[in-house]
């Protein structure tokens, strides 16, 4: 569901793993939010761009659309 995202967890070689350990979660509740079949809370989100991803706005990784590009100002954090 967060295409974005995903894109930038496999191009970085950040796990499922990493993430649940970031945000205290089980490994399956990972694919479960990734997936959009449970919530992503905003402080998990702010998590997870603040740690592995200072380079984006929330906006780009948490996009539901393919519609933006990384490229474009508007969504790199600055």
């Amino acid at each position: 569901m967060y295409n974005n995202l995903k894109y930038e967890c496999q191009r970085k070689g950040i796990t499922r793993g990493q993430i649940a350990s970031l945000w205290n979660v089980k490994y399956n509740t990972v694919g479960e939010k990734l997936n959009g079949k449970t919530r992503i809370y905003l402080e998990e989100a702010w998590k997870l761009q603040t740690v592995f991803f200072p380079e984006f706005k929330l906006e780009y990784l948490f996009c539901k659309s393919d519609s933006m590009e990384k490229e474009n100002d508007v969504y790199l954090a600055g």
